[in-house]
């Protein structure tokens, strides 16, 4: 997409799309039908749909959960959520076999990298390395191919825009190592000898912020959602009261379990499965749900914030469909009558 004259009636609108030209899939063969802010289309789709969308590694994650299923119940679809495989994470693993250590610390992150399932859970220290590695990466690769303004502006997003442009680079930076393009690395250069390179500024940046003993860097320690309530920037004397805990989570923005991040704010969820839901159409009492905080927006109540640790275990807790069920376990019945 690019700015175009808007005088010459070149770019007229043209009319709206055909409903039956939209993109469908009705009682599909495989029996299900999976999304995760990808494209829907392929590229032979001939309408402009937008541009916006994910990469493709976190529906193929849940695509192959589903497959993995036989007759789930709604609790199963947990399972799907909780997926957190990270699939470039498994292509880079090829490279970082490849390359040469630059120290005896850069030799144990490779041993470590190497070994791992590529499950970014909070509690292993790889995703933390592995992280921090590929945003050094993607770092000299913007400050190799764009003017000192522009690497600075990419790497320091101010808008949802270019923070969108910053995670396809990621993905693109994955196929053209698993293509061994190296057309954005310096002349001569190759992915193993860039990727060693960052991973030796990765960790010298993980020392800095959480300490030269490598056991200790648990990724749950920097990947956290820290939710902030709209005011506690204008009354920082309630802060603590207003702002919920931070809350440390697996995954990252390329797997099902989402939680992906801004280069300007390392590690810093901005982007997480805001609320889940799992329905259950033959018996809509079985279905489950829940939210990253709670379901009162008070800060003053006892619900503003007591799902946060289910929804970190990536559980779920019951919805309750049928009325006499819920009047039966509420705990409170608030009664609003018109004057």
């Amino acid at each position: 997409m690019a700015p175009s004259p808007g005088w010459t009636g070149e770019h007229e609108w043209e009319g709206d799309i055909p409903f039956k030209e939209f993109p469908v899939s009705i009682n599909p063969p495989e029996g299900y039908i999976a999304t995760a802010n990808n494209r829907p289309v392929g590229d032979d789709y001939p309408h402009y749909i937008a541009i916006d969308f994910t990469p493709e590694y976190r529906v193929k994650r849940v695509t192959a959960g589903l497959k993995s299923l036989t007759r789930p119940t709604a609790a199963d679809m947990a399972k799907i959520h909780a997926e957190q495989v990270s699939i470039p994470a498994l292509a880079y693993q090829s490279v970082i076999e490849q390359m040469e250590p630059q120290n005896s610390i850069s030799q144990d992150a490779k041993d470590r990298l190497i070994n791992w399932d590529c499950q970014m859970e909070a509690q292993k220290v790889e995703p933390t390395i592995y992280s921090a590695m590929r945003d050094a990466l993607l770092k000299e690769i913007l400050e190799t191919n764009l003017t000192e303004k522009l690497a600075f502006e990419a790497w320091h997003p101010a808008d949802r825009g270019l923070g969108s442009f910053s995670n396809r680079l990621k993905a693109r930076l994955v196929a053209m190592i698993e293509q061994n393009d190296t057309s954005l690395l310096p002349e001569g250069d190759t992915w193993p000898t860039a990727v060693a390179r960052a991973l030796s500024k990765a960790i010298v940046t993980l020392s800095e912020r959480l300490g030269e003993d490598i056991d200790q860097w648990q990724w749950g320690k920097v990947h956290q959602a820290r939710p902030k309530h709209n005011l506690s920037t204008a009354y920082p004397e309630l802060a603590d009261l207003l702002d919920p805990p931070a809350i440390p989570t697996s995954g990252d923005g390329d797997t099902p379990l989402q939680g992906g991040y801004s280069p300007a704010t390392p590690n810093t969820v901005t982007s997480l499965s805001v609320a889940r839901y799992s329905y259950d159409p033959s018996n809509w009492d079985k279905s489950l749900w829940v939210v990253p905080l709670g379901s009162s927006g008070h800060p003053g109540s006892n619900h503003y914030a007591d799902q946060s640790e289910t929804w970190r275990k990536v559980e779920m807790i019951p919805m309750g469909y049928d009325w006499e069920s819920i009047k039966a376990n509420c705990e409170t019945e608030q009664t609003l009558i018109p004057d």
